[in-house]
């Protein structure tokens, strides 16, 4: 009998230590309509849930009479999030990292625009190099400068096999096409390179 009591009471506090199963969570528009995909709450994408609640919508855990509902729902993001138009003031100093290039200065109040698709962008960066260095890591930076070539230009971080690191930057021409330029060394870029779609 005690041997029992004992093994009940040890099964329940394992089954009290161990941990919960996180929930599904899924975000809304201000209207109610459900938007992107369902997430799990534990790792939530952080960047669309600030991009939805900016918005005025919501994102929260489902109930379980929720989850059945919103499983079917398509697990893309929105075009409107996935294309953004980002827009910022280049930094003084970039923390942890050199400065790109020198900038041109912008006038009183100026803003650099980059326009494209930064997740559209990390694909064609990982097919262009795929060939020669099939294991390569593609970090978006955020950070947007000028270079000589003219435009604004979003700065990404290759990250190679044996842990070396060299930094790309991405333009989106008027006809759509992005091109890339390689950082050779502190001063200097690489040749323009058309990237394939």
């Amino acid at each position: 009998m005690k041997a029992k009591l004992l093994l009940l009471a040890g099964g329940c506090t394992l089954a009290l230590a161990a941990p919960a199963a996180a929930a599904p969570g899924h975000c809304f528009t201000a209207s109610g309509q459900p938007i992107g995909p369902v997430y799990d709450t534990e790792r939530p994408n952080t960047q669309f849930i600030t991009w939805v609640q900016a918005r005025g919508g919501e994102c929260r855990a489902l109930r379980a009479d929720d989850v059945t509902l919103y499983r079917g729902q398509p697990d893309d993001y929105p075009t409107e999030f996935r294309r953004t138009q980002i827009q910022e003031r280049p930094l003084d100093t970039a923390p942890g990292a050199p400065r790109s290039a020198p900038e041109a200065p912008l006038p009183p109040g100026g803003t650099l625009t980059w326009q494209g698709d930064p997740l559209v962008v990390r694909r064609l960066i990982v097919t262009h190099y795929q060939s020669t260095v099939p294991n390569l890591t593609v970090t978006d930076t955020g950070r947007v400068v000028t270079l000589q070539p003219g435009g604004a230009w979003r700065i990404y971080e290759t990250v190679y096999p044996d842990g070396s690191r060299r930094q790309v930057a991405v333009q989106m021409r008027p006809d759509q096409q992005y091109v890339l330029m390689e950082r050779v060394d502190a001063d200097r870029w690489s040749e323009v390179i058309e990237l394939e779609q």
